[in-house]
């Protein structure tokens, strides 16, 4: 959420409730979380610097199919409807270049996560116990 013309619209959005309820705000780092959803959004910009904004992404939230399932945390059993989430681990290798920024040596996938939460839980978080890790069942068709 720079000053780019992009960076720009996403600053539309995002203080609009009306349309940020279908976006999801992401710092602009790595290991996931810290996440701000929907209507939070507008609420929790007002109370940042303008220029700290340009330090997330503003995303599209994607809209899982949903199924019935089982997911048993540390603290509860629960059973409804449920939202699976396919995420895909890659690795980055660089080396500084003072002439052009950065020269890449490596940029590959290096494995894949599954998880599963319940489906009106928008953070997916094992660790914070708001999901499980969950594994594919292949079927012939």
């Amino acid at each position: 959420m720079d000053s780019s013309e992009a960076g720009l619209k996403a600053r539309a959005i995002a203080q609009d409730p009306l349309k940020a309820k279908d976006y999801v705000l992401k710092p602009n780092r790595d290991g996931g979380g810290h996440n701000i959803y929907r209507a939070e959004i507008p609420v929790w910009l007002t109370a940042q610097p303008d220029n700290s904004w340009q330090n997330h992404v503003l995303m599209r939230l994607i809209e899982l199919p949903s199924t019935i399932g089982t997911l048993m945390t540390a603290e509860d059993l629960y059973r409804g409807e449920v939202v699976s989430e396919l995420g895909i681990l890659g690795t980055c290798l660089w080396k500084r270049n003072e002439s052009q920024g950065a020269e890449i040596i490596a940029n590959e996938a290096a494995g894949w996560t599954f998880k599963m939460k319940p489906k009106h839980v928008d953070e997916m978080s094992v660790v914070k116990g708001y999901g499980c890790f969950d594994y594919p069942w292949l079927v012939e068709v």
